[in-house]
Parts: structure tokens; sequence; C-alpha cells
């Protein structure tokens, strides 16, 4: 009788995953997105937006909620500073994030996500009067993210999203991204 608190323990295990809470079976989804990402600088005269995209994996778990992660890349943007020692350059984030995503029942859907992401923040090829500056500054750091979408669920198994985020206090994303179900 030794080995009846491990057989209870397993019997319970098995019986509370295939119990009707857990019936529902897990799908895994893969995407892209491509947008626009818009800089908002202080001091800054002008700003172009980057244009970039985002690889995601989605995990839906259940009644509308899933797990998203996702790696995005804003490409570069011009921008104009009207700073004493820097006049302009080159802007680029990426950034890496986890998020809880609810997504409303429905093949047209609605989708709110709340997460965290950690960026990094590149200004390249910095215009300074008199040589006064580096080349290139950064900044990595970490940020709640927030965003809210709309989407359609095609054929089961295909998705499509338009989605506005925002990944940091500076920088904010309208993307349209495809997610497939494995």
């Amino acid at each position: 009788m030794k080995q009846s608190p491990l057989i209870i323990t397993l019997l319970t295990t098995f019986y509370m995953l295939n119990s009707p809470l857990y019936a529902q079976e897990s799908t895994f989804f893969l995407g892209a997105k491509y947008g626009q990402y818009d800089f908002t600088l202080d001091h800054a005269s002008r700003t172009e937006e980057g244009h970039g995209f985002s690889l995601l994996g989605n995990l839906a778990l259940r009644k509308g909620l899933a797990l998203e992660f996702e790696y995005g890349d804003s490409g570069k943007a011009e921008f104009d500073y009207d700073g004493d020692t820097i006049k302009g350059g080159q802007i680029r984030i990426q950034h890496l994030g986890a998020y809880g995503v609810y997504r409303t029942p429905g093949s047209f859907y609605g989708k709110l996500k709340l997460g965290v992401s950690v960026n990094r923040l590149d200004a390249t090829e910095l215009e300074c009067p008199y040589s006064l500056c580096t080349n290139t500054l950064s900044r990595d750091d970490g940020a709640t993210v927030y965003g809210v979408g709309l989407g359609l669920t095609m054929q089961g198994r295909l998705r499509t999203e338009l989605e506005y985020t925002v990944i940091d206090e500076d920088v904010d994303v309208l993307q349209l991204g495809f997610l497939f179900g494995l």
C-alpha cells in the first residue's frame, strides 16, 4: 500500500485532465504582421513612420483566452531633432513581447491584449554639428504593452487581424496580420 498515494495522484491527475473543463483542445497559431510604426520623440521637429513586421505565435487556451508571443522590428525611420548636439538621424525599435489576449466569440471578433515587452530603441546615422556625438545611441528597456483589434476567422484555421498596439511610451503601431492554425 506504499504506492497508494502515487496511484491516487496519477488517477486524479488523469481524471482532471480529461474532465469537461479541459475538454477543449488548445490550438497553436503562427503568424506574421506588417504595419506602420509611429514614433513620438520629444523635441523632434519631424519623424517619419517606420514600416516593419512582426512574427508571432499564439496559443489558444479556452473561452477566447490566449497567450501570444511576438518579435517585431520597425525598420528604420528618419527623424529631425531640435537638440543642441543632435540634429537628426534614423530610429528603429526591435521588441520581444509576451501578452495575454482575449478574443470575443464568433468568426468576426474583437481582440484585447495586455502584456510586457523588452524593447531596443536605436538612433543611428546621427547628424551632429562639429562631430560632437557618437554615430549610434541605444536604449534597452521594458514596457507594458496594450492593444485592441478586429479579426476574422476564415475556414477555422486562418485568421486575419487589424490591430493597434502601444509597445512603448514613444511608439505605437497599426498592423495587419495573418495567423495560420497548426
